[in-house]
């Protein structure tokens, strides 16, 4: 495999096809990593590990959370994680959720990290974790890089780990609505990868939603997909009278490039071969349609008048129900940042919880992939006018109400308890 052959592309696509190319002029520095490579690859110890560390480590430089190196997984190389999942408050971690790794367990706090203290490494390490509040940080790729982690236990007692890889498990799609007592549902949604799915869930339980006088909907682990996936949810988060114009619709310009043209031609016909939604597989179809219309022609503000004045005119609103309340938090980003963004033009919506991921200002991503074994995601959109002088990258949507991430939320639901309280305190 020729790996300096497959790096220059990826260089070709950071500096070209990319839609922060032009933004992020300079901010990378590709010869010291092609020096790297071809230093591993003359002494004949190049490894896929390897190789995919060190791409890692360069697109770090583009600080662009929506772009992306992965293996495709097989049973020779699978994407691989530590088993546990942490969050940190002040200056320690603490394991939030328990995966393959038993030998630790939920709520234990982690303190130091290789013999370094958490607060000394979140300094170090300030490039990967990427974020400047501590309740923001992802520490799955540092734990994953490093040899052992000391913790407290259930009995307070020091307790060192040696930490060990495990091949990642994919994590299925929840969607679910359930009622919490007579006047109030609760509605889950940990992506919007399947809009048939959703749309039959939205369907199947349309008497429900009629009836109800609250609804609540979870979208703190959202990782995204489709925005026309939420589109049945609409008419249930604004009110009756609701008049559709007020909603303010971002221009986006797309990377008309050759590779860009020829990648989204390609997921067009992978979509509808598992995709029956009528409304996503047309998007799909004026996405090709413009991208084959402007190919080579650089940033083009694509036409989506049709798709937006039928979203705005099927956008009537509802009476019931009365209240909505939308939890966010930092896990929910690009289709989840629209939905939550989408809910704060509704004068019955409330957000509660913590600012969403934050992906938007590139979007509409598309996958490169090599000898079937990697593949680049990365955005081909931005928004016109944003990108540059609003961003929401490191910072989200910003919740209505702010609920601070603390070690008390590994027990309770706050964000829930939170939205229950206001509920019946309107009584």
């Amino acid at each position: 495999m020729n790996y300096t052959a497959i790096f220059r592309d990826i260089i070709s696509i950071t500096h070209h096809d990319y839609a922060g190319w032009e933004e992020k002029q300079g901010w990378d520095n590709p010869e010291a990593f092609l020096n790297e490579i071809n230093s591993y690859e003359l002494s004949q110890k190049m490894t896929v590990e390897i190789f995919k560390k060190i791409v890692d480590e360069y697109l770090l430089d583009f600080k662009e959370p929506h772009m992306f190196f992965t293996f495709n997984e097989s049973d020779m190389i699978k994407n691989k994680d530590v088993g546990f999942q942490v969050r940190r408050f002040e200056d320690a971690l603490y394991v939030t959720e328990i995966g393959q790794e038993k030998r630790i367990y939920k709520g234990a706090k982690i303190i130091s990290i290789d013999g370094e203290s958490i607060s000394s490494l979140s300094e170090i390490k300030s490039k990967k974790l990427r974020e400047v509040h501590p309740e923001r940080e992802n520490w799955n790729k540092i734990l994953l890089e490093s040899k052992s982690c000391n913790f407290i236990d259930e009995n307070g007692m020091f307790q060192t780990m040696e930490i060990i890889s495990f091949n990642s498990e994919k994590k299925s799609s929840c969607y679910t609505i359930k009622a919490l007592n007579d006047q109030t549902l609760l509605l889950t949604l940990t992506d919007l990868e399947n809009p048939d799915a959703i749309s039959d869930l939205i369907e199947s339980y349309h008497n429900e939603l009629d009836t109800c006088t609250n609804l609540i909907v979870d979208v703190r682990k959202n990782a995204g997909g489709s925005t026309s996936a939420f589109n049945p949810i609409l008419p249930y988060i604004f009110p009756k009278g609701f008049k559709s114009g007020e909603i303010e619709v971002e221009e986006m310009e797309f990377n008309c490039t050759d590779r860009n043209t020829e990648l989204i031609i390609q997921e067009y016909y992978d979509v509808l071969q598992l995709i029956e939604d009528k409304e996503t597989i047309k998007m799909m179809e004026s996405f090709k349609t413009q991208f084959e219309k402007n190919r080579g022609k650089g940033f083009i503000v694509f036409d989506f008048s049709e798709f937006i004045e039928e979203t705005k005119s099927n956008l009537k609103g509802r009476d019931l129900p009365k209240k909505i309340f939308v939890l966010s938090d930092v896990y929910c980003g690009s289709a989840g940042d629209a939905f939550v963004q989408m809910c704060k033009s509704s004068s019955k919506a409330t957000i509660i919880g913590r600012a969403t991921m934050g992906l938007n200002d590139y979007s509409n991503l598309v996958t490169k992939t090599w000898n079937d074994q990697f593949s680049l995601h990365y955005p081909t959109s931005r928004l016109k006018k944003k990108t540059k002088i609003d961003a929401i990258h490191g910072k989200g949507v910003i919740p209505d109400i702010y609920i601070p991430w603390t070690p008390a939320h590994i027990k309770e639901d706050i964000e829930l308890k939170k939205a229950m309280g206001l509920i019946h305190s309107s009584v």
